[in-house]
């Protein structure tokens, strides 16, 4: 490889990955604006789980279902709201039946979520760990090269 192949080289495999830790950056941004919105904005009330939504999960290990609990609650109107939990666990934590907090926007109710899912800081955590691994593979051709 010649020494233009190689710098030219360097240049696209950093530029990728730079461009994918710009958008990861990018996507902390409104991960974080969302979740700063909601805690700060949300409405907080009571719901009821009325069922589970069966969600297949492969890994390595095999494959095996979560539940993800579907909500009803109610609004100040009384109109009724019902929504589908973005976290899908196993074991399953909760019944149906069962009295749990929900987290709303007033101008967006059909974007709720359980209480506890919506404070997570795990998103936020994950997407900041991707965006230095990625800047940091950006810049590694540049800082190894001989």
């Amino acid at each position: 490889m010649t020494p233009l192949q190689l710098v030219l080289a360097r240049c696209a495999f950093s530029g990728a990955f730079g461009v994918a830790g710009v958008y990861l950056g990018n996507a902390v941004r409104v991960v974080f604006r969302n979740r700063q919105m909601i805690l700060h904005d949300g409405v907080i009330t009571e719901g009821e789980i009325v069922g589970f939504d069966e969600q297949r999960s492969t890994s390595r290990s095999g494959s095996s279902t979560l539940f993800a609990p579907v909500v009803t609650f109610k609004l100040p109107n009384g109109a009724p709201v019902s929504f589908k939990s973005s976290r899908a666990e196993r074991p399953n934590p909760y019944v149906e039946g069962q009295r749990v907090s929900v987290r709303y926007l007033p101008n967006d109710p059909l974007a709720a979520d359980l209480a506890n899912v919506s404070a997570s800081w795990f998103p936020i955590v994950a997407l900041i760990i991707a965006t230095i691994v990625c800047l940091t593979i950006a810049a590694l051709p540049f800082l190894l090269a001989k």
